[in-house]
């Protein structure tokens, strides 16, 4: 079951709580949809509306209780009152597994909620009726670094959450630099997270260098990391990352996400690919960097020109080999132990579209097939 909360500040007083269901036979399925209505504090919490108000939470916290909701999704402004009392319900309920926020409109604020929220999970781990939260996610909520770093050294005592999503807020200023950083050093390794957003937070070389650092080696169950949209030039994004590349243990790392001319390389940069590739030769978990390339050329280029693009365009095409054997060979691995390695390659890699990526890792590593 997934319950979805929207707030609208075009309501500003009224706080209308609506319930949808539909059920299967047997009532073996129900969907509950909530809205709930921004309020206005300075016009709506009179007396006798805030009574109003705590009725319909009331009926919403009843509602959660009864049944089991794996998703809280918050998108939209809401008030400290809203944000304590929901965090009382999920803090309670024990089927919320997903708690998200988007522009919540309570900077730091919602951060210090939230300490209190998984405080009080901690300190009640075992009770009867406490959740485990396990994807928490905090976009474009307007955050700082202050309020981060609260947050992360209150998780480093809670077990169970493994998606963490802190992205789109600007968690890098001039007066705190850096501070987040080191309680993220110390989050991660306790927390077992295994997914960690921080696309456009306005990270800078020193940030992103310093958590990677943290990242070498040390047994981590780490395997997603976003660093997107943080630096404007990829080169030195390139160049950061190309040190760190045979020590990190990561599956996926985004350093961009579409096609634009912030994910391109130009020509005078492409000895720096060359050692990028051979960085990323040297790791073997690696399976996606997000997408980049070099910048094109028109005819009119000269030969010389012509030549440093298809070298750059040979390296490119060399990290991504690099890739698809790291995707294919331990999967090629498994059914070749389990004896079904024909009828697999049959089944998976039938259609044109999957097929000529899986083959040419196929000729060029049979032999880490031991047949």
């Amino acid at each position: 079951a997934h319950t979805h909360i929207r707030t609208y500040q075009h309501y500003p007083q009224y706080i209308t709580l609506h319930t949808s269901k539909r059920r299967k036979a047997k009532g073996k399925m129900q969907v509950v949809y909530y809205d709930i209505f921004d309020v206005n504090e300075e016009e709506a919490f009179s007396e006798s509306e805030a009574k109003r108000i705590d009725r319909e939470i009331d009926v919403f916290v009843e509602e959660m209780e009864r049944g089991t909701r794996s998703e809280v999704h918050v998108d939209g402004a809401i008030n400290e009152l809203q944000m304590r009392r929901l965090l009382s319900l999920v803090a309670r309920s024990r089927g919320v597994k997903k708690l998200g926020f988007r522009h919540w409109g309570m900077g730091d604020l919602g951060c210090f909620l939230l300490v209190e929220l998984f405080a009080t999970i901690t300190e009640s781990s075992g009770s009867l009726g406490m959740g485990r939260i396990e994807e928490l996610s905090i976009r474009s909520c307007g955050i700082t670094s202050k309020g981060t770093s609260v947050l992360l050294s209150t998780l480093q005592r809670y077990h169970g959450l493994v998606k963490l999503d802190l992205g789109r807020n600007n968690l890098q200023n001039a007066w705190e630099q850096h501070d987040w950083v080191g309680a993220l050093h110390h989050t991660i390794p306790r927390l077992e997270l295994q997914e960690l957003d921080l696309s456009a937070v306005n990270m800078d070389v020193i940030s992103i260098d310093a958590i990677l650092s943290g990242l070498h080696n040390n047994g981590h169950c780490l395997r997603s990391l976003d660093i997107s949209h943080n630096i404007e030039s990829l080169a030195s994004l390139l160049e950061l990352l190309e040190p760190h590349l045979p020590h990190i243990r990561i599956r996926h790392l985004m350093l961009t996400k579409g096609a634009s001319s912030a994910s391109c390389v130009e020509i005078s940069q492409v000895p720096l690919l060359k050692r990028f590739a051979d960085g990323v030769a040297k790791n073997q978990d690696l399976i996606s960097l997000g997408y980049f390339s070099v910048l094109p050329i028109d005819r009119q280029s000269s030969m010389e020109e012509q030549l440093i693009h298809r070298r750059g365009m040979e390296q490119l095409r060399r990290v991504q080999f690099v890739l698809d054997r790291n995707r294919f060979i331990p999967w090629l691995k498994a059914q070749h132990r389990a004896a079904c390695l024909p009828q697999a390659l049959r089944k998976s890699f039938g259609s044109r579209s999957s097929h000529s990526a899986a083959f040419h890792v196929l000729r060029e590593c049979s032999d880490c097939l031991g047949c």
